[in-house]
């Protein structure tokens, strides 16, 4: 029986050493996919960060366009209404002065 046990024991020492290599692997790969998990979760975040930068400019540019698109109706609008037209040439001011006479 003493042999049995000790060999028993053996068996168990053996199984113990397995399960503690085995934490230790299980262990090495948790870290080294954590490692990887955070690089990935910061390129994602940056590249997040430089869409969400991107998207701002964008619409920045798209308020301005707008704003100088406005002003483009307005000042047409207004040259239609003759407000800002001047005289073409010479002739129209001499025929004007003509018709005056």
């Amino acid at each position: 029986e003493l042999e049995n046990a000790k060999s028993l024991t053996r068996l168990s020492e053996k199984q113990f050493d397995g399960l503690k290599d085995a934490i230790r692997q299980l262990q090495v790969e948790n870290e080294e996919k954590t490692a990887l998990n955070e690089r990935l979760v910061e390129n994602a975040v940056a590249e997040k960060e430089k869409m969400a930068e991107q998207f701002n400019s964008m619409n920045d540019m798209v308020e301005k366009l707008q704003k100088e698109i406005s002003m483009l109706r307005s000042y047409n609008k207004k040259s239609e209404k003759g407000w800002f037209r001047l005289p073409n040439s010479q002739k129209e001011s001499k025929s004007t002065a003509a018709v005056e006479e």
